[in-house]
């Protein structure tokens, strides 16, 4: 038996948490059936690559404080991962267990530690002692922040500029509170500044300026704006963008009113967060379209499934054409049926339209969740010709010039939360190291 989450009928009216407490008697129950592998293909599957059997292991002792000191090794946003990683996808779709029963839980198990330790206050410590040398990190979203912590960890001060008046990137804005609490993240995020990190809540334009002030740089800007549609009536009332819908209510505490049918354009989590938020703003019904079919939409099957329980409707092979209006507000969309033809640069087959084949769906509001764009902040450090993301060093993070690090979606073209994070650990012990063998 898995942690409990509300039902779907109850948690869909309420912008509140979606996920019931973890006792202490389930968690150490669900740690007993691991089976401690010699050679763990969980951790295999960790990004961030966490000791998981370790952590397990003390989990079954009941020694929470050895589980989260493991986990923060490698992850300080311990009960944030443990709520957002998709681990049907890494560790425990790799878990031994799976041919013989379902895989431990290993993502609720990390959330039960991270949030027993908000509760009871256990903060991680940090050297007082500091290397030369002081590295700038540009973003405050998780690879920004996770770079910040690792730096501390290893004695060296870093400042943080993030443009906005809030730290915490997508993880703030982009994932709704019912499935992420904000206070949760705020509360786990400020231990970036007990690493000493200095915020500074202004946007950097001049970043070879930047790279001159400080021994090294991290860019953890994350992608640029996201894609328009150009198309008839994408001006109208009713029309949303993902992004902005979603900084309104997470950020700002607002609740637009939404009524009758909401359209989702895109098959990304973003999508799926996007269909959720309509629901709970008042939505009667929600309806992700997509333009490929079901096997080659991108979002994860959690949290495809997370949104079907709710009631959202998954429309396939359909592409927009035009938002029709009725007294100058939106009252429908029109779109082409498509077929999927050659696989394009992503891999997925490229839908094509149907001549002459429309449809429309009445609706109230139509979101798009289409993606983002690629960030193309700083063209000199050389950019690839293919996603047009910059260049660097696989194993590194770092670009063309030295010093200078990519980490987070600016380097993978958007992932996850604990991709970010362990690309802005790797560039903080690549600098760290740095700064010792200078000093020596």
């Amino acid at each position: 038996m898995t942690a409990r989450l509300r039902p779907p009928q109850e948690r869909r009216t309420s912008l509140g948490d979606a996920f019931d407490a973890i006792r202490l008697q389930w968690a150490v129950a669900e740690a007993n059936r691991c089976l401690l592998c010699q050679d763990p293909p969980c951790r295999q599957g960790c990004l961030a690559d966490v000791d998981v059997k370790k952590f397990i292991r003390a989990v079954r002792s009941r020694n929470l404080r050895s589980a989260l000191n493991t986990i923060r090794e490698a992850n300080f946003l311990v009960a944030t991962c443990g709520r957002v990683c998709p681990q049907a996808e890494l560790c425990e779709g790799r878990c031994s267990t799976t041919e013989l029963a379902r895989p431990i839980a290993i993502g609720e198990l990390q959330r039960f530690v991270g949030e027993t330790a908000l509760a009871k206050g256990l903060k991680p410590s940090f050297p007082e002692t500091r290397l030369a040398g002081e590295v700038a990190i540009v973003g405050g979203g998780p690879a920004g922040l996770s770079a910040a912590y690792f730096l501390g960890r290893q004695g060296v001060r870093a400042d943080l500029f993030e443009r906005h008046d809030f730290l915490g990137g997508v993880m703030m804005y982009g994932i709704p509170g019912y499935r992420l609490p904000k206070q949760l993240l705020a509360d786990e995020m400020a231990a970036v500044e007990g690493a000493g990190t200095r915020i500074v809540h202004e946007e950097v334009t001049d970043f070879g300026a930047l790279a001159d002030r400080y021994a090294a740089v991290v860019l953890g800007c994350g992608l640029g704006p996201a894609h328009d549609l150009d198309l008839p009536g994408a001006d109208l009332p009713g029309v949303w963008q993902a992004d902005d819908l979603l900084l309104r209510v997470n950020v700002r505490g607002e609740k637009p009113g939404f009524s009758g049918t909401t359209v989702v354009l895109g098959g990304g989590n973003t999508a799926m967060d996007a269909c959720g938020v309509s629901l709970r703003l008042g939505s009667e019904h929600a309806i992700a379209v997509y333009r490929r079919s079901e096997v080659e939409m991108p979002a994860w099957l959690a949290d495809r499934d997370f949104a079907g329980e709710e009631g959202v409707e998954f429309r396939y092979l359909l592409a927009p054409v035009e938002f029709l209006a009725r007294d100058g507000r939106l009252a429908a969309l029109q779109l082409q049926r498509t077929r999927l033809g050659e696989p394009d640069a992503s891999g997925r087959r490229q839908p094509e339209p149907i001549p002459g084949d429309f449809t429309e769906i009445p609706c109230r509001q139509v979101v798009l969740a289409l993606g983002n764009r690629a960030n193309t902040c700083w063209r000199e450090l050389g950019l690839d010709e293919k996603d047009g993301l910059p260049e660097v060093d696989p194993l590194t993070g770092e670009t063309s010039r030295r010093g200078i690090f990519i980490a987070g979606d600016l380097a993978s073209g958007g992932g996850t939360v604990v991709r970010a994070v362990a690309d802005g650990r790797r560039a903080a012990l690549t600098i760290a190291t740095r700064l010792l063998d200078s000093k020596g």
